[in-house]
C-alpha cells in the first residue's frame, strides 16, 4: 500500500565530516515538488550539492547535483520505494567535510540520510 507524509520533516546525519541534511515534504504535483526542490537549494546555496528526488503518482525523478553519476538521486529515489512512498519530495543537501567518500560510501550515505528523513515524520495512507 502507497503512503504519503503530511509534514514536512529535517533529519541532519553527519558522516566523515560532511554534513547531510534531508527534508522531505508531501507534494500533489511535480510543479510543486520541482518549486520545494528550488526553495531548499535557495536555502543551501552554499552547500556543495542539494540532491533530491520525488515520486507524483506514477512520474519519478531523481538528480545528483554533480556527485558522480547514480550515487545521490538514485538511492533517495530507492529509499522512497523502499518505503512505499507516492506524493513525496526529499531533497538532501550536504556540506562536504573534506573527506571523500567513494561512490559506495556516497550511496550508503545518500540512502541513510534519505531514511533517516523518512523516518523523521509519520507516514499518512
Amino acid at each position: 500500500m502507497k503512503v504519503t507524509v503530511k509534514s514536512q520533516g529535517i533529519y541532519e546525519l553527519k558522516i566523515k565530516k560532511s554534513l547531510f541534511i534531508g527534508h522531505i515534504k508531501h507534494v500533489t504535483d511535480t510543479e510543486s515538488a520541482r518549486d520545494f526542490i528550488r526553495e531548499i537549494k535557495k536555502q543551501h546555496k552554499q552547500a556543495n550539492h542539494n540532491c533530491s528526488a520525488y515520486i507524483v503518482g506514477d512520474t519519478c525523478f531523481s538528480s545528483d547535483d554533480r556527485e558522480p553519476s547514480g550515487s545521490a538521486g538514485k538511492p533517495i529515489l530507492n529509499m522512497m520505494r523502499r518505503h512505499n512512498l507516492t506524493n513525496v519530495v526529499i531533497v538532501v543537501t550536504r556540506y562536504f567535510g573534506g573527506v571523500e567518500l567513494g561512490i559506495r560510501g556516497l550511496i550508503e550515505a545518500y540512502g541513510a540520510a534519505a531514511e533517516g528523513t523518512i523516518l523523521s515524520v509519520p507516514p499518512t495512507p
